[in-house]
């Protein structure tokens, strides 16, 4: 279930995943990432909770959706490219 408001208090203790459960500041933290151009970080990190929660049948489907994860936040030029340093980009690779 899906709180309508969090506390301040409850933000400032559990950080992010006080927003991710909240309607109201959940939509202001979007707004902001909108603002500043960098939703995609958002979309990524809640793509890869999905990603290590989901129970895969293969190897294979787990390999294809990560792949499918590198395409649209990491690969060079993407649609939701990531800012990642060069470092961590060659390490993913």
């Amino acid at each position: 279930s899906v709180h309508v408001d969090v506390t301040v208090a409850s933000i400032e203790k559990k950080g992010l995943s006080a927003i991710l459960q909240s309607n109201v500041p959940l939509c202001y933290f979007l707004h902001s990432l909108l603002v500043e151009m960098s939703a995609e970080n958002l979309f990524f990190y809640l793509e890869i909770e999905q990603f290590e929660e989901h129970d895969f049948s293969t190897v294979k489907a787990m390999r294809k959706t990560a792949v499918e994860l590198y395409n649209a936040f990491i690969k060079p030029g993407s649609d939701f490219e990531i800012n990642l340093d060069a470092a961590t980009r060659d390490a993913i690779m």
